[in-house]
């Protein structure tokens, strides 16, 4: 393999190792957005659910808030956001291990 060739596989692979930090880093986020959407929403449905019930709205207000933890749980576990960001992750550090080994060989194969 001539060095042009090396130089440009290596900038290759750091550009693909960029690529799945930014997707890992984007489904770490979304995974932790939605537990905390979720926390605050638990929270929010038991003080609308405590508060006098004035009016039937109120009722239709806490149903909805109870049930809006729930479904940001079953996507979390149907998307697998935390399964993905941790392939992402460990897939970049993977080729980043490639990349280290392709910088300082003498003669890659």
């Amino acid at each position: 393999m001539g060095e042009d060739k090396q130089i440009a596989f290596v900038n290759e692979l750091e550009t693909e190792i960029k690529k799945y930090a930014k997707w890992g880093k984007r489904n770490n986020l979304s995974d932790v957005g939605l537990t905390m959407v979720s926390i605050i929403g638990s929270i929010a449905a038991a003080v609308v659910a405590a508060a006098p019930q004035n009016a039937l709205i109120d009722s239709y207000w806490a149903a909805g808030l109870a049930a809006f933890p729930a479904a940001c749980t079953s996507y979390q576990r149907t998307a697998k956001l935390r399964e993905r960001a941790s392939l992402h992750f460990e897939y970049g550090a993977a080729i980043m291990g490639l990349v280290t080994r392709m910088k300082y060989a003498k003669d890659p194969d």
